[in-house]
């Protein structure tokens, strides 16, 4: 994955995908893709996120998972962006190195960076709504991201 800043008042990040080159993101935030790079669908399960964690945190919805990725795989180019300011820095991370980033900032990543959900803290709110019940836990989570491999994340200002 060959990933680039593109843009500075609202920048987004064009990655360059090899044959077969893979990267992952959510899927919310492609702004483009062009026609010869595939898209897929990866729950965080097959990402290496354990069933209990997801299940503590409410992340199932039935039998299948709330939340998932998507993995992109080329050849080819997609860009991805927030669709707002902010800086946006490409990290290589090393074997064993870890970042963990507030919810909402990670942009995408290589394939080979260990993905997983890390609980920072939980509190209840009384007011919270969880289905028909008032009232509910609310979790406290950041991406952690284990290398080697690159990441790419974006701010709300300067990093």
């Amino acid at each position: 994955m060959q990933a680039e800043q593109v843009g500075e008042i609202a920048p987004s990040v064009l990655v360059t995908l090899p044959p077969g080159g893979k990267v992952l993101a959510s899927h919310e935030l492609m702004l483009y893709k062009e026609p010869s790079v595939k898209m897929q669908r990866r729950t965080l399960r097959s990402l290496g996120v354990g069933m209990a964690k997801l299940i503590t945190m409410g992340a199932l919805s039935g039998q299948e998972e709330a939340y998932f990725l998507a993995e992109f795989e080329g050849p080819g180019h997609v860009s991805f962006s927030r669709d707002r300011g902010g800086e946006i820095r490409i990290q290589t991370l090393a074997p064993g190195e870890s970042i963990r980033l507030k919810e909402g900032h990670l942009l995408c990543f290589d394939p080979t960076v260990h993905y997983d959900l890390e609980v920072l803290g939980r509190f209840y709110d009384p007011y919270a709504r969880t289905g028909n019940n008032q009232g509910g836990w609310i979790y406290l989570v950041a991406n952690r991201l284990t290398g080697p491999g690159t990441v790419v994340y974006q701010s709300n200002g300067n990093v």
